[in-house]
């Protein structure tokens, strides 16, 4: 088997999955490469973290970070998920196992807390023809793009541009005044780096996301997140990170990627 380091996108507010046109395949694409594994290691340098046995440098600076929490997929030979590790490092341990079971007309998910060999949440979503969740409020654009979810907390529409997610609009009811929205941009020269937790809503953005910002539904911005990749020889990225200020202090969020081919 083959192993290397990737960065997978894996924006703070958004899951984002590169060119997830089923519930089937969501997953990295990566070009000569069949997915068995992709491990995920979050770092930070934020104080909730106690055990900073790492320097990272940058810009003449060298900040201590540990890990915060940590992330494990398995694929099948179909290219689907079929299970996910969770682990947190910092606060209350957590140790979650989620593992999906796919049926031509529905995805079963099963949830598994500290080795339990019970699981304690099942839940069962049911798909359509393309393999995309077919629940009540959901609706698609012909290319397989979530353009509208409507559910009890209200409406979000998604704006869809060049194969990219670039708007996101709430609404308290469909076609109401826009209480909020948020943007995104993105390096249009590098593909999406994927994101592979699969949530059975449609096609992923096809690019590179570089920015986040919030807005209030006046426009003014709220929040901003810019996110910042390093590459290997061969122009994969290798590490995601991004920077944010609590309290007058900047902290730093780092994303480590292995991605174990078959």
């Amino acid at each position: 088997m083959k192993s290397f380091l990737r960065l997978c996108c894996l924006p703070a507010t958004l899951l984002m999955f590169l060119d997830a046109c089923t519930v089937q395949d969501h997953q990295p694409s990566t070009p000569n490469c069949q997915i068995r594994t992709l491990d995920i290691l979050e770092k930070s340098s934020f104080w909730e973290v106690r055990n900073k046995d790492e320097i990272f440098e940058l810009d003449g600076q060298q900040i201590p970070i540990g890990k915060a929490r940590s992330y494990s997929y398995q694929f099948d030979e179909q290219n689907r998920l079929i299970e996910r590790q969770y682990y947190r490092f910092i606060g209350s341990t957590v140790d979650q196992r989620t593992t999906y079971e796919y049926s031509p007309t529905a995805v079963t998910r099963k949830v598994y807390n500290f080795g339990s060999p019970e699981p304690v949440a099942v839940d069962v979503f049911p798909v359509n023809e393309r393999g995309l969740w077919a629940r009540t409020g959901l609706s698609y654009d012909s290319e397989g793009y979530l353009i509208e979810d409507t559910n009890e907390s209200g409406t979000t529409n998604y704006i869809i541009e060049n194969g990219n997610v670039v708007r996101i609009e709430y609404r308290s009811t469909p076609g109401g005044a826009v209480n909020s929205y948020r943007t995104f941009a993105y390096n249009l020269s590098k593909p999406n780096i994927g994101y592979v937790e699969p949530e059975f809503m449609g096609k992923a953005s096809r690019n590179l996301l570089i920015q986040e910002e919030d807005h209030a539904g006046d426009g003014s911005v709220t929040s901003r997140v810019d996110y910042h990749y390093l590459f290997d020889s061969e122009g994969r990225p290798t590490r995601r990170y991004t920077d944010f200020v609590e309290n007058g202090n900047t902290y730093y969020t780092i994303l480590d990627f292995t991605i174990t081919c078959r």
